[in-house]
């Protein structure tokens, strides 16, 4: 749930995935960093997780950039006129907040009227490019497309610094706990942030 993304509203919690604030962070950078675009196009997904990180896209925490075209799309959405809209724009970078289904008929309608392909760059997350747009002209249909995935545990198999926090880790005497009157009882030992 998004909601838990809030530090206020869950101060404590367990997060297995990352939150889309982070997606939307990441793509900024990407985009503003990496490849130093500033007109950009964006179609939105109504959907909340998606608006979210289109959100913490638009905070423009890492460079000033401008949206020439913002397109919201539905379920019930005109492709071909949102296709249409941002092609009026004159934008030659597209950043998809979408799912995969709105993907698939956005990019491969995209790619008929000319928006996508050649000398156009197009970003989305890896999870919203459905696997059925690989076929037949896919590296056509796909070109000048980056996608982005979330890889949390690289830092710690491919870097010398996470490599060295995991032998750390795992040189710390065990926390399992004691044997007390024949059940197992927690350590109560506090963390270096001095909570338990």
């Amino acid at each position: 749930d998004y909601l838990l993304d809030n530090e206020l509203l869950a101060p404590r919690k367990l997060q297995t995935g990352h939150s889309a604030a982070i997606y939307g962070t990441a793509l900024q950078s990407l985009v503003c960093d990496q490849f130093e675009y500033r007109n950009i196009a964006v179609f939105v997904s109504k959907e909340t997780r998606l608006t979210q990180a289109y959100t913490e896209f638009v905070s423009r925490e890492y460079c000033e950039f401008n949206i020439l075209s913002h397109i919201e799309l539905d379920h019930n959405a005109d492709v071909d006129r949102a296709v249409n809209e941002a092609k009026r724009s004159g934008a030659r970078v597209f950043v998809l907040f979408t799912n995969a289904a709105q993907n698939k008929n956005l990019v491969l309608r995209g790619y008929d009227r000319g928006l996508f392909g050649r000398d156009r760059q197009g970003f989305a997350h890896a999870d919203a490019i459905s696997s059925d747009l690989f076929e037949e002209n896919g590296d056509e249909v796909l070109h000048g497309f980056v996608v982005v995935k979330e890889a949390p545990n690289a830092a710690f198999t491919h870097t010398r610094e996470g490599k060295d926090f995991v032998g750390r880790w795992r040189e710390q005497a065990s926390t399992i706990g004691n044997l007390i009157d024949g059940g197992q009882a927690c350590l109560n030992d506090r963390d270096d942030n001095d909570y338990f």
